[in-house]
């Protein structure tokens, strides 16, 4: 039972109905648009026989005689029980709003195409007009069959509808809204100062629940440089912040410039997050703070950069890559390779990625200008180019002409330059093109690889010392635009990428030391730009759906260090420290998944439950992506509910007696997308024809797919002031009611969210 809100509050019964409409109605007026009209005032409902008296106040009945108490509707006898407003149910149906429809007990109704109703038992539920088991529990479409997709209101797949009901959001419409914040208001009892983020968090689902958490490391920034080597390890919910651990252990105090990193090393079915110790030591821990286990030394100590985790040797056991160095699945040392991959910049940031580069079924590990096997053994090294970060991509041919070949090559950038690498042999293709705004210090972060104007080939982006720019070797320039920033501080900042409108040009998200911004792919267009003060290094925000609401969010980090961001045109403070998290706040940033495991992020390295595939699928070959360091949409990503109102009644009962009138109104989904619980509906009274006002609401409380009915109940006070009672009332029903709530769902359409007027009467049965 659910309580009613708004004027005329009572209780609310709900019971869960899917399908059309095919409700058993026994009266003989006009349903009025599909509701119960409510207008005969019965007290035999046939025609009595002069010869056939019935005693005391019983009523004759189609030549029987009604108990005390019963009246007599089309031949039948009903009692209170029976009574559904002006209707007799049968002894197996129920009376919801004025209507009859079948009691299923424990299942739930359905109705088929022919308007037929069904009853789904306890193991079924209603889709697409029909009872089915639901398929295996699923975190996102890559959980399900080709022919199936996810549908994560219920985490259970089922068959790809066939409706093409689709929401497209408007061009560059972009209003985020902050959605939750870390520290929280209050700060944090443990560690209090500790509240400086430098790296990308790690995001992933560690218990299981569906919700993911975001690991990170926290530190005090002295902005001395030095400060970042006092870190400690920090999960919150990815729903609310709300922190779920907070290490403080003395004698494994954690790297802040270390990004971490996590996935399932156990096999557990639940991944871990792997950090960066002060010692150059590896640390393993579970979400309750559990060490798994601490490394074995390397012995190629680096401490900045970042942790990857794939299955390098196809042993079917996840390795974890740092820099050169391989670990297997327990922490022990494996080997490090002697070449490049220590950085791009005086300090040493390792940010090594992991690829099939020759196709072999062996992973390579690419550490800037050289690609090592499983073994640690070189692959090839260029010498002409310095070290640097790479990413991987398919976007020239044998011939060396831009196009896929269905072989990777390596996007590089190092010392300021931005590169093409052969993936086979490490030879250049194309590059080397300068970074713009050069500053003095302009080495360049890691690349960003994806379609970014539309065109179906892949570009390239990056940010220097002064500017961020997206590089373009199938086009007329080399430079496809650039916008100036601010990174004097390291100019080694990294980027991401996402598609937030789902239009099939990707927008890049960036920090550099004073602001957040989101620029449009196609030409650079500032989208967004927010004060976000950092000291600048390897961080970048992510884009993942963080709360598991079905709509991506942007996370951004922050640290106390402001080299003079107030000097900065449009900044407007305050400093910041921690993560802050956005969201739109017209929910037009299409959904995404639910992880980013790890810096070299790229949608295959990771399952959607935090396990590592083995063998990893090829991302240049997969389609739809094909792309380095951006989240995916999933599938349908447009795909949109269409919320209507239908077999809107009255049971009136208690109209003459009680002074209520009981409003029923079936709330079906005629989309292809599910939608949760919660939904508004808004019942309304009509005066004079046209006067409107607003008489309570009710919540949907259960999610509603595609081809499913959710029954909902208003149970209307006559107010004092309709006294004697009118002989008539007129109501109507708004489903996904935006008056309710300021943000409302999106629906393919929304101009048949009204259903009525329909008008009641009292019933004078007694």
């Amino acid at each position: 039972m659910k309580r009613a809100i708004g004027c005329g509050a009572v209780l609310l019964a709900v019971f869960l109905v899917a399908g059309g409409c095919g409700p058993r109605t026994t009266g003989n007026g006009e349903d009025d648009g599909g509701g119960n009209d409510n207008n005969q005032n019965v007290n035999d409902g046939g025609v009595e026989d002069d010869a056939f008296v019935c005693d005391g106040d019983r009523v004759v009945c189609e030549g029987v005689c009604c108990e005390v108490g019963e009246f007599c509707w089309d031949g039948q006898c009903c009692d209170d029980v029976s009574r559904c407003g002006d209707h007799c149910c049968a002894a197996d149906e129920l009376c919801m709003g004025g209507y009859c429809y079948p009691d299923c007990g424990q299942g739930t109704i359905c109705l088929d195409t022919n308007d037929q109703a069904l009853c789904c038992d306890s193991t079924e539920i209603c889709f697409m007009n029909q009872c089915l088991v639901p398929g295996g529990w699923c975190d996102s479409d890559a959980d399900c069959a080709l022919t199936e997709y996810c549908e994560v209101s219920i985490n259970a797949c089922l068959p790809i509808p066939t409706s093409t009901c689709e929401y497209i959001p408007p061009a560059g419409d972009f209003t985020p809204t902050v959605e939750w914040t870390w520290p929280p208001t209050g700060g944090t009892t443990i560690l209090p100062n500790h509240l400086d983020v430098l790296t990308a968090p790690a995001v992933a689902d560690m218990d299981g629940d569906g919700i993911p958490e975001v690991a990170f490391v926290a530190y005090r920034d002295s902005c001395d440089g030095g400060s970042y080597w006092t870190g400690v390890l920090t999960i919150v919910r990815g729903d609310t912040g709300a922190e779920v651990l907070r290490l403080d252990d003395p004698t494994r105090r954690l790297g802040a410039s270390t990004a971490p990193a996590m996935g399932d090393i156990d096999g557990d079915g639940l991944p871990e997050v792997i950090v960066m110790g002060v010692n150059w030591l590896l640390y393993a821990y579970e979400l309750d703070g559990t060490l798994i286990w601490t490394s074995e030394a390397s012995t190629r100590e680096i401490r900045n950069g970042a942790i990857a985790i794939a299955d390098v040797d196809g042993d079917g056991l996840p390795n974890i890559v740092f820099g050169t160095s391989i670990y297997d699945h327990l922490g022990n040392f494996m080997c490090a390779g002697v070449g490049g991959g220590v950085g791009g910049s005086s300090a040493q940031r390792a940010i090594s990625v992991v690829a099939d580069l020759d196709m072999d079924g062996d992973m390579e590990i690419v550490g800037g200008n050289t690609a090592y096997h499983h073994d640690c053994s070189i692959y090839w090294n260029n010498t002409s180019i310095g070290d640097g970060y790479p990413g991987i991509v398919d976007m020239f041919d044998g011939a060396g002409v831009p196009g896929q070949d269905l072989w990777p090559e390596v996007a590089l950038v190092s010392a300021g330059n931005v590169y093409v690498l052969n993936g086979q042999t490490g030879d250049v293709i194309w590059g080397p093109v300068a970074i713009p705004g050069n500053t003095g210090s302009n080495f360049g972060g890691a690349p960003v690889v994806a379609d970014f104007d539309g065109d179906g080939f892949r570009e390239i982006g990056t940010a220097g010392g002064g500017a961020m720019a997206v590089f373009d070797p199938d086009g007329p320039t080399q430079v496809l635009w650039e916008q100036p920033t601010k990174d004097t501080s390291s100019a080694i900042t990294g980027c991401t990428v996402f598609d937030f409108e789902g239009d099939g040009s990707a927008e890049i998200v960036y920090t550099d030391e004073c602001f957040v911004y989101i620029y449009r792919g196609t030409d650079g267009e500032i989208l967004f730009q927010e004060s976000n003060n950092t000291r600048t290094h390897n961080e970048f925000p992510i884009v993942v759906d963080v709360d598991a609401d079905g709509s991506s969010e942007l996370l951004v980090t922050a640290n106390i260090c402001n080299w003079s961001c107030d000097t900065m045109t449009g900044w407007t403070g305050p400093l910041r420290r921690g993560i802050k998290v956005y969201g739109d706040v017209q929910l037009n940033w299409v959904r995404t998944r639910k992880i980013w495991n790890q810096h070299s992020y790229h949608v295959t390295n990771v399952n959607d439950d935090g396990t590592i595939p083995s063998p990893e699928p090829q991302n240049w070959m997969v389609s739809g992506l094909n792309n380095y360091r951006q989240n995916v949409q999933t599938w349908g990503v447009h795909n949109a509910p269409n919320m209507v109102g239908t077999h809107f009644g009255a049971d009136t009962r208690l109209c003459a007696v009680g002074g209520s009138i009981a409003l029923g109104l079936m709330v079906e989904n005629e989309g292809s997308k599910g939608v949760p619980a919660g939904i508004n509906v808004g019942f309304y009274r009509i005066y004079n024809g046209t006067e409107s006002t607003f008489i309570g609401a009710v919540q949907t409380a259960d999610p509603i797919l595609p081809g499913m009915i959710e029954y909902v109940e208003l149970i209307y006070d006559i107010p004092p002031e309709d006294d004697p009672i009118p002989d008539e009332f007129w109501f109507s029903a708004v489903v996904d009611d935006a008056s309710i709530l300021e943000v409302a769902i999106h629906e393919c359409h929304e101009d048949d969210n009204t259903v009525g007027p329909i008008m009641v009467t009292c019933s004078t049965v007694d």
